[in-house]
């Protein structure tokens, strides 16, 4: 298990979060009227022009445990709360009693990054019913609803991140090994990454994927509540979060990548999820690599493809370089490799089932603790030194013996058909001034259903949140989850903004004018060895995405003055934009199909504002990644500039407008009677990728 202490959370500085308005932290647990088995029905959540909606329930109480956020509207003092019949063939609805929820009278806490508050859990209210007419139903809703203040300094959260080949069978019932109830106290988010997870459920569950979800449930307790469920094949990827910190999540979504056999079948492959947290964006990945002792290339390749495959966030980004922080867990399978040493040889190291000299040659260094000797084989670490795989991913101190392949008993003993190696992993990788460090790694040596031990870690860093009325990237906000199902509904992130314009004050504004840029070693894109390249530049602070003309058919473009884009930056503050970052994305253009992505780097704006004293020009670089690899460079020069005051009414404008992120119609005139063509859609919004889950509807969802 891995304990991400500090994970940096991010924040436009110059906002005090004291005074950031509240948000509502909802969990609507069951519905019962008296001497009623209720028909399938659910509860509709009200407060001005938002809506949720939890899924069916049904029985003598329905219960639903279904957890949603909400900001809270100014000039509207109540919730109101719902119970209705689930409609039939029909579509009807009958209300079966409601009532109002006064936001005034609710407890309001702080969400707490790294512990939980003092006044936590909530209790539970009981919520009487009334008919249409003001007449006493006998029944009642059992909720819980707090008030939830942004987090205060020091930004950071605590995730407590596990992973587990589960070897396909019922999980043991003692997990406190693994997921450590001290741990989990402290933890706002917990993350859980399984492998071959599927096996016969157990009676009191109605699947395979309830079974596991029941049991993890179970052994982290009540605090956390499952905001996220994804499955592939036998792998699953866990988010559940402790309450308080739910009013934090404006969004979430999903994707996954098979790797195997003809690179369709889920028996290896990635899921990962990114969730926005006070906006702090988190990419969690659970993956299956290829297995056996000589197959580091293909694992290697395997990280590749999860890496460029699954596509979240901004268009045409994969899951490094956009995200404050990328979480990489699971069984990667990288063995120890001990072909270098003088009685062993290459022969002997790569046999499937090793030699008793060669296990008891590994045994004896994990007898004697020599864990830092045993590392120095690991595959995972030369592959990551050498740029081959997890290049910029860094790892806690591993303290603990091999996990694999050991008996299915308590404590750690090695079956003689695999050498033991430390095939379960937890890794991390965040953008620049976002420090994420590891508390602690442990393994749950007492965990005995598998022939692997499950690996935990505890950590993070957050930025400062922005003004909740800030228009939040991808315009949709995560307005409800459940254990079974996730409701999101279509809602646009202008909602606050027009309502709160009032009382923002003018927003300031900076102007970045690229004067030079260039690429060097680009990656090729086309068949011919060639790429066509255009830079995209996005990010939250943009007032609107910008692009740069085409460049034809080269790998080392160099674009005209002419066709480089002016960029405006928008915050609340100096201090606040130094917290932002611009995203750079080279692609390849495409006049038939989608633009492919060549790779994408950052630029700190942190960076920008030292080095644009007195309007200077100033030079920069940008080392572009995709798929996990290096693809190339791109250089310029800049001149970062204070613009005028930003009244609120331009940035809505801007923000309502559509912004197709493709080339400046002026570089792609087509060959079919010289006309402009328009830029196609992005390859993150292609049909390929239609594998994709997005849990926050269409639209650019959250990135950095």
């Amino acid at each position: 298990m891995s304990q991400f202490h500090s994970l940096a959370v991010g924040h436009n500085g110059g906002d005090n979060p004291s005074t950031a308005r509240e948000r509502l932290a909802i969990k609507v647990i069951s519905a019962a009227i008296d001497f009623q088995v209720l028909p399938p029905c659910f509860v509709k959540l009200t407060h001005g022009p938002k809506k949720i909606k939890t899924h069916n329930a049904s029985g003598s109480t329905a219960t639903f445990n279904f957890m949603c956020s909400m900001e809270i509207h100014p000039e509207i003092s109540s919730l109101h709360v719902e119970l209705l019949k689930g409609g039939g063939m029909l579509g009807g609805k009958t209300g079966l009693g409601s009532c109002e929820v006064v936001i005034e009278n609710l407890s309001s806490c702080i969400s707490c990054m790294d512990h939980a508050p003092a006044d936590f859990p909530p209790q539970e209210m009981q919520l009487p019913l009334q008919g249409r007419t003001g007449e006493t139903v006998p029944g009642k809703i059992t909720v819980q609803i707090v008030r939830v203040r942004p987090p205060n300094p020091p930004y950071t959260v605590k995730a407590l991140v596990g992973t587990w080949n589960v070897g396909n069978a019922p999980p043991a019932e003692e997990l406190g090994t693994w997921l450590r109830p001290d741990k989990v106290a402290q933890a706002a988010v917990v993350v859980v990454g399984s492998q071959e997870c599927q096996y016969d459920k157990r009676s009191q569950y109605k699947d395979n994927e309830d079974d596991w979800t029941g049991s993890i449930q179970a052994g982290i307790g009540e605090t956390h509540t499952l905001l996220s469920m994804e499955s592939i094949g036998q792998m699953r990827l866990g988010v559940w979060v402790r309450f308080d910190v739910i009013g934090g999540i404006h969004s979430f979504e999903s994707g996954w990548e098979a790797t195997g056999l003809g690179h369709v079948m889920t028996n290896k492959g990635g899921i990962a999820t990114v969730i926005k947290v006070w906006d702090t964006t988190i990419a969690f990945v659970n993956s299956h690599l290829a297995a056996h002792q000589d197959k580091v290339k293909r694992r290697n390749e395997d990280y590749c493809e999860i890496a460029g495959g699954i596509y979240l966030g901004l268009p045409g980004c994969g899951l490094l370089n956009q995200f404050h922080h990328c979480i990489w867990m699971g069984d990667l399978n990288y063995r120890l490799d001990l072909s270098a040493e003088p009685d062993v040889g290459p022969e002997e190291a790569n046999k499937k089932t090793p030699a008793k000299f060669l296990m008891d040659k590994i045994q004896a260094l994990v007898d004697a603790k020599a864990y830092a000797k045993l590392l120095e084989y690991d595959q995972l670490i030369k592959a990551r030194n050498r740029g081959e795989a997890y290049q910029g991913f860094q790892e806690g101190a591993i303290t603990h013996p091999p996990t694999f392949k050991v008996e299915r008993k308590q404590g750690i003993v090695y079956k003689d058909q695999r050498a033991p190696a430390y095939c379960d992993r937890v890794m991390w990788r965040s953008l620049p001034y976002m420090p994420g460090t590891c508390e602690a790694v442990w393994c749950g040596e007492h965990v005995s259903s598998s022939d692997h031990k499950p690996v935990g870690v505890l950590s993070l860093g957050m930025r400062p949140p922005r003004p909740d009325w800030w228009p939040r990237d991808g315009r949709h906000s995560l307005t409800g989850m459940s254990r079974k199902s996730v409701h999101e509904e279509y809602h646009s992130g202008l909602f606050s903004l027009k309502h709160y314009w009032h009382d923002v004050p003018e927003l300031k504004s900076w102007h970045i004018q690229i004067v030079e840029l260039a690429g060097a070693d680009l990656h090729p894109a086309d068949y011919n060895g060639k790429s066509d390249p255009y830079v995209a530049f996005l990010g939250d602070a943009l007032m609107q995405h910008e692009t740069t003309t085409v460049e034809y058919q080269t790998l080392n473009p160099t674009w005209a003055p002419t066709s480089l884009p002016a960029i405006t930056l928008v915050a609340t503050s100096e201090d606040s934009l130094k917290y932002e970052y611009i995203v750079v994305s080279c692609m390849d253009y495409d006049r038939i199909d989608a633009d492919d992505a060549i790779g994408n780097g950052i630029l700190a704006v942190k960076e920008l504002l030292a080095g644009s004293s007195g309007g200077q020009v100033q030079a920069f670089s940008v080392d572009l990644a995709h798929a996990g690899l290096n693809r190339g460079t791109l250089t310029g020069k800049l001149k970062m500039t204070e613009g005028p005051p930003l009244h609120m009414e331009e940035l809505i404008k801007s923000r309502q407008k559509k912004h197709s992120v493709g080339p400046k119609q002026a570089g792609c005139a087509t060959l079919f009677g010289g006309k402009k063509e328009a830029a196609p859609h992005s390859a993150a919004n292609s049909a390929s990728h239609s594998k994709v889950k997005k849990a926050t509807g269409p639209g650019t969802p959250a990135a950095a």
